[in-house]
């Protein structure tokens, strides 16, 4: 059974800790054996199941030195288990070459001098005698650590090979996968899913570990990958392999990507692609398809990428986000365009951990640690170790003198022309053309980028609401704020926001386009809804532009919940109980990123509502009772996470949504329906049930809403 089999690797695991001589060396036989065969598929997964259990034992050279010099035949061996075929197999072998990166396996091929030593013979006499004298002995030899080290070192002239079959596999596993997600049901999709994220893991992980000498051959192979194949179905993959490629070696990735990328974006434009107006996400002509997807490479390469590496492609990347926000309309490419100048100013403007190899990068650099990199295979230095050495991106002056003239060139002018449009459009009366609905979808967008652009250039306004002042109708149950109060930080925490002087002239300047945007968001809200109340999909986008303007700061609760749940995928490898653990590097870099998120978002909860917010948060509120159940359903899971971060807002909207359940002779089920649903939202719920001002209403209201069959 699954359970016995789990089971059995774990105690396996276990035992190769305590006495690793006597578990790895008939094993290794049999994995050997099992990995080879190719009729007996159930022996090969198991084997690869165990081997990914035992990578982090297996290449530990100080408990087991043996075991280095089986790495990389195991590594060639594992490399036909990344099959698109066998979900399983694949995910087991790339989860073994995964624990063999984060263990501190570095690829880099080391000389070797001379023969082989000969076998020392004394050692195993001697051995053999005190076993004769004393039975209670053991009998296995000690290791011969000459020819250990001989054969660990000539065993890493495969690495080159190896990575350059395993970069070819991931590809053909990309380019595979990605068509059978156009084509699986719902079942298979979800493994499918699993795979995405342990390819993305695997790879970063064994580019991150590659010696300088394979930078060469790693950027032809990736860079050939990205120019010869466009399939859309294939952007998600392609962009976690770029993703890895631009982290662990972002000037090689930058060089031979960037200026590429921007020469066929350019071409395909200035040829007329992507100009036609279109809001289809799938009907695209084969053009538009090379566009998007040299334009998603783009975004990617730009994600988390330190100034001194952005910089000096400056006047492209600026060139190039205007050609595409300036002259497209197709909804998949400005978006793409919007997402490019996401990425460039949050990488710019943002704290976060730099990314880096499996040892400090002193330590990296240091020639000895480089010429005998074996012998620190498995050497997990703990977290509070001075040695462990994380580092941090800080914002620097150049890269955010680029971020504000990007907000003035490409922000500042959307606010302005949005409400020339909504100054000279037509009425509701009126015929309404296509491009104008494809005009106002695009300026959501790009407004909805840029205020979260705007993340962490100046602190949420105001100080939240202190906790002496809170009713406990406002303490939402699943929130640090239900903790007693001797354990809460009522106040801001510092969090790494670029601007802090509310009187400084940057400050003042950011905070009004964040203003202006607040202005003509709450004015497209009403028009929209009084002119366009059918225009679902910009209704759709008007809605996402409401939920980040309010509730986003750096940060959001969806994306924090989501670092929460996956910066620990993975460690389980590396966890020998519930109170000993070795982080690597990476868990531990995505776990800092986790906390610094964290205080983003702790910075956000229980803010004071403005004059300026409660109107939005009113506005917002009228759409949950649309009479387009795709609008209502979106509008009330965004209100749900407004009225979490404004704990004021939600009293004044409690009384229009029970007088919707009232008897009356223009009442609308639908209406019902989403007033229903509303005051089912935990935040309103939890409110009312409180509060016995609210909780008799709703009762008499429930019992009066019986007259209509469909919302009860």
């Amino acid at each position: 059974s699954e359970d016995s089999i789990s089971m059995s690797h774990s105690t396996l695991k276990h035992l190769a800790e305590v006495e690793p001589d006597l578990i790895f060396e008939p094993l290794l036989e049999t994995l050997y054996t099992a990995i080879d065969s190719v009729t007996e598929t159930h022996r090969m997964i198991s084997a690869m199941r165990a081997l990914a259990k035992l990578a982090t034992t297996l290449s530990n050279f100080s408990l087991y030195p043996e075991g280095a010099q089986h790495v990389a035949p195991l590594l060639l061996l594992t490399l036909p288990g990344i099959d698109v075929n066998d979900p399983t197999k694949t995910w087991f072998a790339l989860t073994f070459v995964r624990n063999l990166c984060l263990n501190g396996v570095v690829f880099e091929e080391l000389p070797v001098t001379g023969d082989m030593p000969a076998p020392r013979t004394s050692s195993k006499a001697s051995m053999v005698s005190e076993t004769a004298e004393d039975p209670s002995v053991d009998s296995l030899p000690e290791p011969d650590m000459d020819q250990v080290e001989w054969m660990t070192r000539a065993s890493t002239a495969q690495f080159e090979t190896w990575l350059d079959q395993y970069l070819r596999r991931i590809f053909v596993l990309v380019d595979n996968l990605s068509s059978s997600l156009e084509t699986s049901d719902t079942s298979s999709s979800s493994s499918d899913s699993g795979l995405h994220a342990i390819v993305a893991q695997a790879t970063e992980v064994v580019l991150h570990q590659c010696s300088e000498r394979y930078y060469p051959m790693v950027s032809r192979l990736i860079t050939d990958f990205v120019t010869n194949t466009s399939s859309l179905s294939a952007v998600e993959s392609m962009s976690k392999v770029v993703f890895a490629f631009a982290s662990a070696m972002p000037e090689v990735a930058l060089q031979a990507l960037l200026p590429l990328c921007c020469e066929r974006i350019a071409e395909d434009i200035e040829n007329g692609v992507g100009r036609a107006p279109s809001l289809s996400k799938r009907t695209r002509s084969h053009s538009e398809t090379t566009l998007i997807w040299f334009a998603s490479v783009l975004s990617v390469l730009t994600e988390q990428q330190r100034s001194e590496h952005l910089m000096p492609y400056k006047d492209q990347l600026l060139k190039t986000v205007n050609l595409i926000l300036d002259h497209c309309m197709s909804r998949q490419v400005y978006a793409t365009g919007g997402r490019i100048l996401l990425n460039i100013t949050t990488s710019l403007t943002y704290m976060y951990t730099k990314r880096g190899h499996s040892v400090p990068d002193d330590v990296w650099n240091d020639p000895e640690f480089r010429e005998n990199h074996f012998r620190h295979w498995g050497q997990l230095p703990k977290i509070d170790d001075p040695d462990f050495k994380l580092q941090w991106h800080l914002p620097s002056q150049e890269g955010v003198d680029f971020t504000l003239e990007l907000l003035r060139n490409i922000i500042v002018p959307r606010i302005a022309d949005l409400n020339k449009f909504m100054d000279s459009a037509p009425s509701k009366q009126e015929s309404v053309k296509s491009q104008d609905n494809v005009y106002l979808n695009k300026h959501f967008v790009l407004l909805r980028f840029g205020v979260r652009s705007l993340g962490c250039l100046i602190p949420p306004p105001g100080a939240p609401i202190a906790a002496d002042k809170l009713a406990d109708a406002i303490i939402e149950g699943h929130d640090a704020s239900s903790m007693p109060t001797r354990y809460r930080i009522d106040g801001q925490v510092v969090a790494g926001y670029v601007f802090t002087d509310p009187n400084s002239d940057q400050f003042k300047e950011v905070a009004g386009i964040r203003n202006q945007i607040g202005a003509v968001l709450s004015r497209a809200l009403a028009y929209m809804a009084e002119n366009y109340e059918d225009d679902v999909e910009n209704i759709k986008a008007l809605i996402r532009l409401t939920h980040d303007y309010m509730c986003h700061y750096g940060t959001d609760r969806s994306t924090c919940a989501a670092q929460r749940r996956h910066w620990n995928s993975g460690l389980d490898s590396f966890t020998f109980d519930n109170s000993v653990c070795r982080m690597p590097r990476y868990f531990a870099s995505k776990r800092v990123m986790y906390i610094q998120s964290a205080r983003l978002l702790h910075n956000t909860r229980f803010m004071s509502a403005n004059e300026l917010t409660s109107d939005i948060t009113l506005k917002l509120s009228k759409l949950c009772l649309s009479l387009y159940s795709e609008v209502r359903n979106h509008a009330i899971s965004m209100l749900e996470s407004v009225l979490s971060i404004y704990p004021e807002a939600k009293y004044p909207l409690i009384p229009g949504f029970l007088a919707e359940l009232d008897e009356k002779e223009d009442s609308d089920p639908e209406k019902m329906i989403g007033a229903l649903h509303v005051l089912d939202s935990q935040p309103l719920r939890r409110a009312i049930l409180r509060d016995w001002n609210y909780f008799p209403q709703l009762v008499l209201a429930l019992c009066r809403a019986q007259h209509e069959d469909k919302p009860v």
